[in-house]
């Protein structure tokens, strides 16, 4: 206990200049979550799906015009969902979202 004791004493200069530092980076963190409005999203999941044999450059440009279509009503890709592997097929969900107005 006295070593605690001693090592708060010595360093009590330290101690305070830090615990200032911190409620400051808090404050600040605080005002600037304040002023951000929380953004809502709507989301839906598309389907591909890949059989054993297709042409990869096809399939390849199947998904770049269904995401530049998505893309143009306002959908961002958020991320693969799901994804199933069968004998012969392959299925991803890919997730998308766009803000709700």
């Amino acid at each position: 206990m006295k070593r605690i004791k001693g090592v708060f004493e010595r360093n009590s200069g330290r101690l305070v200049m830090l615990s200032v530092i911190v409620t400051c980076l808090l404050a600040l963190n605080l005002a600037a979550a304040q002023q951000r409005p929380i953004e809502r999203f709507e989301y839906k999941t598309v389907w591909f799906r890949v059989n054993i044999g297709d042409d990869t450059d096809a399939l390849q440009q199947k998904f770049s015009d269904t995401l530049n279509q998505q893309a143009a009503q306002g959908w961002q890709f958020d991320g693969r969902c799901a994804h199933f592997n069968a004998l012969n097929s392959c299925v991803d969900f890919i997730v998308l979202r766009r803000p709700i107005p």
